[in-house]
C-alpha cells in the first residue's frame, strides 16, 4: 500500500512539472519570473512578454531621398565666343566686279563725313569719293571728286564732303585699281553708293 502512494506521488510531481513547462498561469515556476537587465531587453513574468527601450523610427511611406553621387556632377568649361569687329568682316578679298564696300555716312545741311574700310588689297592705287546731286537731269555738272590714299594694311578711311542745303545727294565711292586681276591695267571701278538723302 505504501508503494502505491509513493508511485502516485511521483506521478503527480511529473504532471506538475509538465504543466509548468506549458506556461499555464499560476503554475509557472517562481524561478522563471523576473526581469532581464539592460535597455531594449525582454522582461518575462509568467506568460507575459514586455519589450523595453526606444523604438526605431520608421521612414515615411513613399518618400525616398537619394544622395547625389560625385560622379553625377558635370562641370562644363566656360567658352568665350569672340565678337567679330568690322575689321574681321571687311578685311578680305580683292576689289573686282561685284565687290561692294559699305559706306557709313553722317551729314548736316552743309557737309557730310563718309567712312569705309580699305581691305588691304595691295592692288589699290587710290579711292575717289563724291557727293553727287540727284536726280541727274539735263546737263550733268562736273562731279567734285575727293581722292583718298589707301595706305597699308586693313583700316578705315574717312573723307569730308561739301553739300548745299536742301539738295538731294548720293555718295559714290570708286576704287582706282591696278590689280593683277586686270592684267596690269589700271581701272576705275565703283564699289560703293549710298541711298539718296537731303542736306539739312
Amino acid at each position: 500500500m505504501r508503494m502505491r502512494r509513493t508511485a502516485a506521488a511521483a506521478t503527480f510531481s511529473t504532471l506538475l512539472l509538465a504543466l509548468a513547462a506549458c506556461n499555464i498561469p499560476g503554475l509557472s515556476s517562481p524561478a522563471s519570473s523576473g526581469k532581464l537587465s539592460s535597455s531594449g531587453s525582454q522582461a518575462v513574468s509568467g506568460s507575459t512578454v514586455q519589450v523595453t527601450g526606444a523604438p526605431s523610427p520608421s521612414p515615411s511611406p513613399g518618400v525616398y531621398v537619394s544622395p547625389t553621387p560625385a560622379w553625377n556632377k558635370v562641370i562644363l568649361p566656360t567658352m568665350k565666343v569672340p565678337t567679330p569687329s568690322p575689321a574681321n568682316i571687311a578685311c578680305y578679298g580683292t576689289h573686282g566686279p561685284g565687290y561692294t564696300v559699305p559706306i557709313t555716312l553722317t551729314h548736316t545741311a552743309s557737309s557730310a563725313t563718309a567712312t569705309w574700310w580699305h581691305n588691304g588689297d595691295g592692288g589699290v592705287v587710290s579711292y575717289r569719293i563724291a557727293a553727287v546731286p540727284t536726280p541727274l537731269i539735263g546737263t550733268t555738272p562736273a562731279i567734285a571728286w575727293t581722292t583718298v590714299a589707301p595706305g597699308k594694311g586693313c583700316h578705315q578711311l574717312t573723307a569730308n564732303l561739301s553739300l548745299k542745303p536742301g539738295v538731294t545727294y548720293e555718295v559714290w565711292l570708286d576704287v582706282i585699281s591696278a590689280s593683277a586681276t586686270y592684267a596690269g591695267r589700271t581701272i576705275d571701278l565703283m564699289v560703293g553708293r549710298t541711298p539718296g538723302f537731303v542736306a539739312r
